[in-house]
């Protein structure tokens, strides 16, 4: 049994590089929950949807690892830039399993983040924040290997 969470920026390629390096296994996405936060009317919703939207996808990784067997692959796309944020996803995978999660960082190339840019002044304070509140994944937080990958190529679509 592999769990490999796949973290890192926005429009760093985690897609990507999980369809390319894990086309067969099961795959949660973080974005399925959290996608509802688009059509909230106020802060406090948003909050509440996100909050919720963690829970949920949560319950879904320990669901999904109680049915695995020996020879499967899960693989949970997230963000995860926080600790806390990692720290939450773990417990969760321990309530459930002994076997230590995989940690897989995305690391874009500005090439890229050029590139699926419509507004580069955006983008660069996005990408400020999110510099800003990323905390470098260790093994002592409950992984059993921790490996940086670069961006995939990136083509648009035509």
């Amino acid at each position: 049994m592999r769990i490999v969470f796949v973290i890192g920026p926005s429009m760093s390629g985690k897609s990507f590089f999980i369809a390319r390096e894990f086309p067969e296994a099961g795959f949660i996405n973080s974005f399925t929950f959290t996608q509802h936060a688009f059509n909230a009317e106020s802060n406090e919703e948003i909050e509440e949807i996100l909050r919720n939207a963690q829970h949920y996808c949560r319950e879904e990784l320990k669901n999904r690892i109680r049915k695995m067997k020996d020879d499967d692959v899960i693989v949970l796309e997230h963000p995860m830039l926080e600790k806390t944020t990692r720290a939450f996803y773990l417990e969760g995978v321990q309530e459930v399993t002994d076997v230590l999660p995989e940690c897989v960082i995305v690391e874009p190339s500005n090439e890229l983040l050029m590139e699926l840019s419509d507004n580069e002044q955006q983008l660069l304070l996005y990408r400020a924040y999110e510099k800003s509140i990323f905390e470098l994944p260790q093994l002592d937080e409950g992984f059993g290997e921790i490996r940086y990958v670069r961006a995939l190529p990136w083509k648009p679509a035509s």
